[in-house]
């Protein structure tokens, strides 16, 4: 499945379809399978990705929110999961909020800066 997604990114972001580009995004793609399956443990990935995506309605509205109103800024902690892939959907759908933004993990914990009250 990540070789299929890193192709067809390939390929779409490629400014032609000649043989080199098909023929890079099939050696990229194929690294990054390979690559993919040391790293990420199995049966995590669904679950992070589908983190991931159902958090981005969430960042338009918070996007939108934040464009038309006046925000005041917050910190906050949350603890961090044990596993890395939930680690990373965690920072990834926090970030992708642009109303708030994991800035450091420290003592087990991702301090978050974020803009949470609007005026």
């Amino acid at each position: 499945m990540i070789f299929v997604l890193s192709l067809l990114m390939w390929l779409g972001l490629s400014s032609s379809l000649n043989i080199t580009d098909i023929v890079s995004a099939i050696v990229v793609s194929s690294a990054v399978e390979v690559i993919s399956r040391r790293v990420i443990p199995r049966g995590k990935g669904i679950s992070a990705l589908m983190q991931i995506i159902l958090a981005f309605p969430r960042a338009v509205c918070a996007a939108v929110r934040m464009i038309v109103s006046r925000p005041l800024f917050t910190s906050r902690e949350k603890g961090v999961s044990s596993d890395r892939l939930s680690e990373f959907a965690e920072v990834v759908s926090i970030t992708m909020i642009p109303d708030e933004l994991v800035v450091l993990k420290e003592d087990g914990k991702h301090v978050i800066h974020g803009v949470k009250k609007w005026r």
